[in-house]
């Protein structure tokens, strides 16, 4: 299967990221309401991340909690060298 690399310029990704500035703020400032189950998950995966013009690996832990309708959600998460 062919795939096709897509390639973005650095000011691309700065005014993408800027859009997304306050939508990420809003998420992380928010209080989780309602009641969420008293066992919540962490989770975890490896991504790759261009630093200084080399590739490393970066570790993301993430939260997640079950709302009273049954319905998961992410609750915060960290990422770390991994």
């Amino acid at each position: 299967m062919y795939r096709r690399r897509l390639q973005f310029s650095k000011s691309t990704v700065s005014e993408l990221i800027k859009g997304l500035d306050p939508v990420v703020h809003e998420w992380n400032e928010r209080s989780p309401g309602g009641d969420y189950s008293p066992f919540p998950m962490v989770d975890g995966m490896v991504i790759k991340i261009r630093k200084n013009g080399h590739l490393r690996n970066h570790s993301i832990l993430i939260g997640i909690g079950v709302n009273s309708t049954g319905v998961r959600e992410i609750l915060g998460f960290r990422t770390a060298d991994s």
